[in-house]
């Protein structure tokens, strides 16, 4: 997925899913938090360390949308190494930094899913259609108390990438729709203006991937609309945004970037073949 269809840096996104993921809230601070990453802020509320990670409802579903993907992409696979995943779940588990062990679940509780051989708890297989579900219902909670963000659109960009894959002929009913409010929801977040229009408002990172967004959507508007027979909502002489640079380094372009660094011919590393050259070249 993401070495065709690169509209965002896929090492940071896996480094932000990380730290999601590794996000430990302790219980006391559950039901705030939750209450912040669904409703915002608000007044009184005590200050967040400056240097714990910003998670957002719209990035929660961004990544289930990535998880559909992969669970779709599995599916095609027949689940290949599921059952070597439950061998190392049965494996003796190591000792922690605090010198304790994970604990195990109790043996007294029956299990919901089908057990295995020899009694063990089998392994379900990722349901792509109910992780489509759990990314669409957090972008229409997000989206009723919250502005438009990239992550809404990254979001609902591989939403239609699982829609156009999940060989359901839905793209009258569903995909078209879809591609329109992007292309709206784009529009309104000034994605149509080249960042370079705005001077100092957005970072070198930002703006790259403002580009890339703009274009991934333009990208399914054309085609999509094509598809329907219909013309593109996006006009050629409607937008000033640049295409984006090509041949980057993914692994080595951050946010903090000054200038944005590009593969070179010799190199074989997986960010050279994860590079943003397919994106430019499918836009052109």
């Amino acid at each position: 997925m993401h070495r065709l269809h690169p509209s965002f840096n896929w090492f940071h996104f896996k480094r932000r899913v990380r730290a999601l993921f590794d996000t430990n809230i302790s219980t006391g601070i559950d039901r705030a938090a939750a209450h912040e990453i669904l409703f915002g802020k608000g007044p009184g509320s005590p200050a967040r360390k400056a240097e714990a990670p910003r998670h957002t409802l719209s990035f929660f579903a961004a990544v289930a949308a990535a998880l559909e993907l992969g669970a779709l992409a599995w599916k095609e696979e027949g689940y290949e190494g599921l059952e070597a995943m439950r061998e190392d779940g049965d494996a003796e588990p190591q000792v922690g930094k605090d010198g304790k062990r994970p604990r195990k679940a109790k043996a007294g509780k029956a299990s919901s899913g089908p057990a295995s051989e020899g009694g063990r708890e089998a392994l379900q297989h990722p349901d792509p259609a109910a992780l489509y579900a759990l990314s669409r219902q957090a972008l229409d909670i997000f989206e009723m108390f919250h502005p438009h963000d990239l992550d809404f659109l990254v979001a609902m960009d591989m939403q239609v990438l699982f829609l156009l894959h999940d060989g359901i002929p839905n793209i009258s009913s569903v995909v078209f729709p879809m591609v329109g409010k992007m292309v709206n929801v784009a529009r309104a977040m000034g994605l149509a203006m080249d960042p370079d229009e705005f001077p100092s408002r957005y970072s070198l990172f930002e703006a790259e991937t403002r580009r890339r967004i703009w274009w991934d959507v333009f990208y399914y508007d054309l085609f999509v609309s094509d598809c329907m027979g219909h013309p593109p909502l996006i006009a050629d002489n409607s937008h000033t945004t640049k295409i984006p640079v090509s041949d980057v380094d993914e692994e080595r372009f951050v946010p903090e970037s000054i200038e944005i660094p590009t593969c070179k011919e010799e190199d074989s590393s997986e960010s050279a073949v994860n590079s943003s050259t397919y994106l430019v070249l499918k836009c052109r």
